[in-house]
């Protein structure tokens, strides 16, 4: 969680067998970040050349909206076949910035044993403004389903 004390706490996970591939929100007229909706994406997975598999994404659907009105809208969505894995941004009374960080998996092995790989993890541009202080959040073992 990030922010101050105001507001609404809130789960959305987004459904099945989804995960989340980036967010949509828009910022408030003072830079803020005003409100948040995770978008998913549907997962498939790809036999690559090495003999692995490779997670492949396509973009399912939006999450509800959660946050005050605000009015200039923004996308953050991570690259083709990434997922979520964490989140930075700024933080004080209320969320001021938030980048998304996403990675390409893979699932190396067969059905009796097999091991979930992350890649390198690509930030994607930040959003809002430059107030509060600097936070950040991550996984270093599975993508994100949700956001809380």
């Amino acid at each position: 969680p990030a922010g101050g004390s105001g507001g609404t706490a809130f789960v959305e996970d987004c459904p099945g067998d989804e995960v989340l591939i980036g967010f949509e929100g828009a910022l408030h007229s003072s830079g803020y970040v005003g409100n948040i909706a995770g978008v998913c994406g549907t997962t498939m997975f790809a036999l690559n050349g090495a003999g692995d598999w490779d997670l492949e994404t396509t973009q399912s659907t939006v999450l509800p909206d959660h946050g005050r009105g605000s009015s200039s809208p923004w996308t953050s969505t991570c690259p083709a076949d990434t997922v979520v894995i964490g989140y930075e941004g700024r933080t004080g009374t209320l969320v001021d910035q938030l980048a998304f960080e996403c990675s390409s998996v893979t699932v190396i092995g067969d059905s009796s044993s097999y091991a979930v790989s992350l890649h390198s993890a690509t930030t994607l541009t930040p959003v809002g403004g430059s107030g509060g202080t600097a936070f950040s959040t991550s996984s270093t073992e599975t993508p994100s389903r949700g956001l809380t």
